[in-house]
């Protein structure tokens, strides 16, 4: 499917050629070998297209939905005290999960813009290489500020996403426990509640705008409870081993 096709030696098809195109095709039949058939396809319609896209945009959507749900368990089942501090934190601070993932996002885009500055820095020092002897010297220096401030802005972008993008399984693990709990008592698992929560955001997000203002709350809240899990359980882990080191002494 193209706007124009134009077919010149020595092109080979073994095949059949089937072909969907603006005006006629030219095809120069002295030097092209097509061992199979030729003809035009009829051109897709309008309700075709958008079927089309509809049902790539459903594949995307499920296949975003069992990825989120892998990584939930996977991080649940590899981390569980910094889970369970997270997800204690969403039940019992929310405002205060809400805050400081705003606060979470803001460092993030700060981080981000600090990475483009550290690109374009670089590219400007690369520049200034070839302009004489001064600009030489400056090059140099933007080159090394450029090398330096490159592998903690971009750890830093990219920790942040991972960040907010874990923060929304936390929030559909809370999301999906308040709805079992209506529904069936509370009597599903972890996991089915997060599934459950998964789907639920995952219907939200598709709603136009609206769902961009939903998926930015949940990853702010819920990478705003990590944050202050993590905390809590360094605070006690460091709390326990003062305690055992205090032990032998007593």
């Amino acid at each position: 499917s193209c706007k124009t096709l134009i077919i010149k030696p020595p092109a080979v098809i073994s095949g059949n050629l089937t072909y969907e195109c603006d005006g006629e095709p030219q095809i120069d039949s002295s030097g092209v070998t097509i061992v199979g058939t030729v003809k035009r396809a009829a051109p897709k319609t309008a309700d075709e297209d958008s079927e089309s896209s509809l049902i790539a945009t459903i594949a995307t959507k499920v296949s975003g939905l069992f990825a989120a749900f892998l990584f939930g368990l996977i991080l649940v089942r590899l981390f569980p005290s910094y889970a369970r501090a997270s997800y204690q934190q969403l039940t019992g601070r929310f405002t205060t999960s809400l805050a400081a993932g705003l606060l979470v996002l803001g460092i993030i885009v700060l981080c981000i813009i600090v990475l483009a500055m550290t690109l374009i820095t670089g590219i400007a020092g690369q520049i200034l290489f070839g302009s004489g002897q001064t600009g030489a010297a400056f090059g140099v220096i933007l080159t090394v500020f450029a090398i330096l401030m490159l592998p903690i802005s971009s750890f830093s972008a990219l920790s942040g996403a991972i960040l907010f993008y874990a923060g929304r399984v936390f929030v559909a693990l809370f999301l999906g426990a308040l709805i079992t709990r209506k529904t069936s008592g509370g009597a599903m698992t972890k996991s089915s509640a997060m599934f459950v929560g998964l789907f639920v955001l995952s219907v939200l997000f598709w709603i136009p705008i609206a769902g961009t203002l939903v998926y930015l709350f949940a990853a702010a809240v819920g990478a705003g409870a990590i944050v202050l899990g993590i905390k809590d359980c360094r605070k006690a882990m460091a709390e326990s081993n003062g305690v055992a080191a205090s032990a032998p002494n007593q």
